[in-house]
C-alpha cells in the first residue's frame, strides 16, 4: 500500500483498516501472544505484513490509533485511490 494505515491494501483508508487492527490486538490478547523479543523480520510475519500501522515492529493500540486518526483527519479516504489511477494512467495501462 502507499500508505501504512491502509492496512488491507484497498488504497483507501476506511474504518475496515482500523477494524482489522482491532481484530488483530483483540486476537493476540486473547491467545497471549506476544512479539516482544522477536526479531523484525519474525514480527512482521506473526502480526501479518499490514497490521503494524506504524512500523515499529509491535502491534498494539498505537497502531489502531494511527489509522483512527488519519480517518478522523479525511486523510487518505480516496487520495490513495486516485493516486493510484494516475500511476496506472501515466504508465499507460
Amino acid at each position: 500500500p502507499l500508505d501504512s494505515a491502509d492496512v488491507n491494501g484497498d488504497f483507501r483508508i476506511t474504518t475496515q483498516d482500523a477494524l482489522q487492527v482491532i481484530n488483530a490486538l483483540s486476537r493476540q490478547m486473547r491467545t497471549g501472544a506476544s512479539t516482544e523479543g522477536t526479531p523484525t523480520a519474525a514480527r512482521s510475519a506473526q502480526l501479518g505484513p499490514m497490521v503494524d500501522a506504524n512500523k515499529d515492529g509491535r502491534l498494539t493500540a498505537s497502531d489502531a490509533l494511527l489509522v483512527i486518526n488519519k480517518i478522523r483527519r479525511g486523510e487518505g479516504v480516496g487520495e490513495l485511490a486516485e493516486v493510484r489511477a494516475l500511476v496506472l494512467d501515466s504508465s499507460g495501462t
